[in-house]
């Protein structure tokens, strides 16, 4: 028998295991300190003579970007169809 749509969905977002939870969890520890961690970084570049914010601006978007494609890769993520 097929399970109901709700149920499949259901499963679908359970973690498989204790080592799920724990990078699940560090990721999102990881994403939450980043933000304030690239604010304070670009917050001291500017103050320390930088001329340029638009640039600092551009280079942390893109920076930002190339991290989070590597990560991606090296996790191996998978699109869920």
């Amino acid at each position: 028998s097929v399970p109901p749509a709700s149920m499949a969905q259901e499963q679908s977002w359970r973690c498989g295991s204790v080592v799920d939870i724990t990078i699940t969890v560090g990721v999102c520890v990881l994403y939450t300190l980043v933000g304030p961690l690239l604010i304070l970084n670009n917050k001291y570049v500017l103050t320390s003579g930088f001329p340029y914010p638009i640039v600092l601006t551009s280079l942390t978007q893109a920076a930002t970007v190339v991290f989070a494609v590597a990560a991606a890769l090296l996790s191996r993520m998978r699109c869920i169809e």
